[in-house]
């Protein structure tokens, strides 16, 4: 991806958002063009995933979507120039879920 483009999906994007760590459920920021997470003491082991997902959406209210959140955890392990990281590449599914609609990761 050609840095216009990167520029581009990183402007679809809220500075910040908030998201759970796909291998523990604990709750992380995530930081615009960053690599990597924040670690937030928002949650203690044992991580109870659906009690911090509602938290976090909490969080996230008229900060990010659901969609922009994926794109932005994508982002920040893969790579903010990879197609992961556009949040344009994702829809919500019938059940309120984010599912990828764009071409290879």
């Amino acid at each position: 991806m050609k840095r216009n483009d990167v520029l581009t999906t990183l402007l679809k994007l809220p500075d910040v958002c908030y998201a759970l760590l796909p291998s523990t459920g604990e709750i992380i920021g995530i930081r615009r063009g960053e690599m990597g997470y924040v670690p937030l003491t928002l949650s203690h082991p044992p991580y109870d995933r659906r009690s911090n997902q509602e938290r976090i959406d909490d969080l996230n209210l008229g900060v990010a979507t659901r969609v922009q959140v994926e794109a932005m955890l994508n982002g920040s392990m893969f790579g903010w120039e990879t197609p992961a990281a556009d949040p344009d590449n994702y829809a919500l599914d019938g059940t309120g879920k984010v599912r990828w609609i764009g071409g290879q990761a």
